[in-house]
């Protein structure tokens, strides 16, 4: 820095550069305020990115309904542009909350998180479930941890889903305000569900120990959630019961067996309250096994009753006259 003075004035003058560094120290200044710049623009700009990617669906567009019958329940949000959101049970111990999210499809991980309404003191957020979508996924199911999350709504809290990726984050958050209503209805109707969905219902084996004809506690558990599914669908019109068992003892003997392990589940459904005249009993004695009899864990597992659901006009096997048992509408 030059200070330059006249000799004939009480004037000084104070020139910041002097004529020889004027130039490089232009350029240094010039430099620290343009990367200054820009960084004050990629700052500002990150910061308008999230805020862009904080979405709330309005208040005023946020509704739920229930929609249920016999056999699933439905807690369905009004449909948003954002996507849509719903609970769905399809049995008393199974629900899951469904996102389908509009827009984006490049996301690799998905959360499902419940917070406080935004009048609501406590901002703390509790995370309920998080997935690894598959690529160019936008549907997501979310099973663990939701009659929680349905118990969170029931205090006041409100729905929110975070989304990360290569390309950013997006955070979504779902109101649950006009929800009680519909959410009583909702847990009244999965109440009432069968204990069973119909996937599980379909197609039952039970394990029998060598020479066992009765039934165990938790073989009779097991028929009485499948006898709940039953006795609610309408559309079931057969119910196959197959008896099985290992190679030990005669041809003779083993259909007998078979046929008496049948019998015993047979009546145990009847006793829960299904229909006898959609029963039909199949015994097999040892034809069909499903592993090798030469060994004790293969003839354990060749000790079996099936039971099959049969819906409509299905096609069954038949079963073969000479080799096999069959009652029709027995107990």
């Amino acid at each position: 820095m030059t200070f330059y003075g006249l000799k004939n004035s009480n004037k000084a003058y104070l020139n910041i550069f002097s004529k020889s560094s004027n130039n490089q120290k232009y350029q240094k200044m010039k430099n620290f305020f343009t990367l200054f710049f820009a960084a004050y623009l990629l700052f500002f700009s990150m910061i308008l990115y999230a805020s862009e990617n904080k979405i709330n669906i309005p208040m005023d567009l946020s509704d739920w309904s229930f929609q249920g019958s016999q056999l699933e329940c439905n807690l369905i949000h009004s449909e948003v542009p954002q996507g849509k959101f719903y609970f769905r049970s399809v049995s008393n111990s199974d629900i899951s909350f469904v996102a389908k999210v509009s827009g984006n499809d490049k996301w690799s991980q998905a959360e499902l998180q419940s917070i406080q309404a935004p009048w609501q003191r406590d901002s703390k957020v509790l995370v309920i479930e998080t997935l690894e979508p598959k690529k160019h996924q936008t549907t997501f199911r979310f099973n663990q941890r939701i009659v929680e999350l349905l118990g969170d709504i029931q205090h006041g809290r409100w729905i929110q889903l975070s989304f990360t990726g290569n390309q950013g984050s997006m955070t979504l958050i779902v109101p649950t305000i006009h929800s009680q209503s519909s959410l009583e209805l909702f847990n009244h109707c999965r109440s009432e569900l069968p204990k069973m969905t119909f996937a599980q219902a379909r197609d039952v084996v039970l394990w029998f120990a060598s020479g066992q004809i009765a039934l165990s506690p938790d073989q009779v558990q097991q028929l009485d959630a499948l006898s709940s599914y039953i006795n609610k669908d309408s559309r079931i019109n057969r119910i196959l019961i197959d008896g099985y068992t290992d190679n030990l003892g005669s041809s003779a003997s083993n259909l007998v067996v078979a046929r008496k392990r049948a019998e015993t589940v047979a009546q145990a459904l009847i006793q829960l309250g299904v229909d006898k005249t959609l029963i039909e009993i199949r015994a097999h004695g040892s034809r069909y096994p499903i592993a090798n009899n030469q060994t004790v864990g293969g003839r354990a597992k060749n000790r079996r009753v099936t039971l099959r659901l049969v819906k409509g006009n299905e096609d069954v096997v038949p079963y073969d006259q000479h080799d096999t048992q069959m009652i029709k509408g027995n107990g």
